[in-house]
């Protein structure tokens, strides 16, 4: 299945991730010597997860509406999902679900971030919106075990 970005393009999650990345090389050719190691680490890390909550059910069947696309899942996990969000009045904000991929051991291990550090990325990450929603964390986790982490093919994170 594709997972949509935007309504408006043919744009991608992967697409667009892809983007943000080409856009940080460019940046970092640019003003580089202005950033330490860890903040490229932690800014590429921001880059690479910010848009994973949007792989939820409840946004990818609006894009896919919005596209008159029909979603390649079977009609039994349409249903389920269906009836997941069944009582949700609004969006859960993307940004809520997306720190969820980010893994605290790899960022010190592979990037060497401490413990302040890794909060930053996921505090950017999940911030990256302004909205005026507050997060329910029952519901969260919910939709991390029950949507997000049955189409994933990486180990999701609790974010509580």
């Amino acid at each position: 299945m594709k997972y949509w970005a935007k309504s408006l393009t043919e744009e991608t999650i992967e697409d667009h991730t892809e983007n943000l990345l080409s856009g940080l090389e460019q940046l970092t050719k640019e003003y580089g010597e202005a950033f330490s190691d860890n903040e490229l680490g932690m800014i590429k890390l921001a880059a690479e997860s910010h848009d994973y909550g949007k792989r939820i059910y409840q946004f990818q069947k609006t894009l896919y509406n919005h596209k008159k696309m029909q979603m390649d899942l079977p009609a039994s996990e349409i249903k389920r999902l269906d009836a997941l969000y069944k009582n949700e009045g609004r969006m859960i904000p993307h940004g809520y679900l997306s720190p969820c991929v980010l893994d605290s051991k790899q960022m010190k291990t592979e990037y060497g971030l401490s413990d302040d550090e890794i909060l930053l990325v996921r505090s950017a990450v999940f911030w990256h919106h302004e909205r005026d929603i507050e997060p329910e964390p029952e519901k969260l986790k919910k939709i991390i075990s029950e949507d997000l982490q049955p189409h994933s093919n990486r180990k999701l994170r609790k974010l509580y």
